[in-house]
């Protein structure tokens, strides 16, 4: 290998560095310089949420605060047969919008049902 081509991982290299790839030069760029920016808002973040969207997780939001503000334990299956509508992944995740500060910031207890595989159960704390 050239001298003047820096190993991977190389220590005396810094991030940001611009190197030469491939022996004898080569096209040079700087480390992360095509890397998006995963902060941005853009398609990398996910799409772009309708009104349609807004007003279906609303209502889902809403069914299953309904039914788990007494505090009792319930699995996704359950909320998601007592709704009728939607499917455990998006019971799951408005389970986890209740533990957002914008939806109350509250505690969403879970433990694991014995004998029932990977099934768990959740209950939101100190509402009863």
């Amino acid at each position: 290998m050239d001298a003047s081509y820096p190993a991977r991982n190389d220590p005396g290299q810094r991030v940001g560095q611009t190197r030469q790839h491939g022996p004898g030069g080569g096209a040079s760029r700087r480390a992360g310089a095509d890397q998006p920016d995963l902060f941005s808002p853009g398609p990398i973040n996910g799409p772009e949420q309708t009104g349609d969207d807004h007003a279906r997780q609303s209502t889902q939001r809403l069914a299953v605060w309904a039914l788990m503000r007494d505090g009792t334990w319930w699995t996704l299956a359950d909320l998601t047969e007592a709704i009728g509508t939607g499917s455990e992944a998006g019971v799951s995740a408005r389970i986890r919008d209740f533990r957002k500060p914008k939806y109350g910031g509250h505690t969403v207890d879970k433990r694991r049902v014995v004998d029932g595989g990977g099934t768990w159960e959740y209950r939101l704390e100190g509402l009863r």
